[in-house]
């Protein structure tokens, strides 16, 4: 037996550890610096479709990452 087909059904958004899809432009959160590789390489994901950039940086104090558009 074979499953059913479904149509219209939405796709439910990640429930990820980092909030890159709720995130609206210029909010940002804080990584640990054994974090920094990861966030850099999800937040290059993201960007890759063109409607949501995302830039990595040190603050000083922290790494932040930034919705920029």
């Amino acid at each position: 037996m074979s499953p059913e087909i479904e149509k219209d059904q939405p796709i439910k958004r990640s429930n990820g550890k980092y909030p890159f899809a709720d995130m609206d432009i210029g909010d940002s959160f804080a990584v640990g610096p054994h974090e920094l590789r990861t966030v850099r390489t999800y937040a290059s994901v993201h960007n890759s479709g063109g409607k949501m950039r995302f830039s990595v940086r040190w603050t000083g104090h922290e790494y932040r990452c930034w919705r920029i558009n």
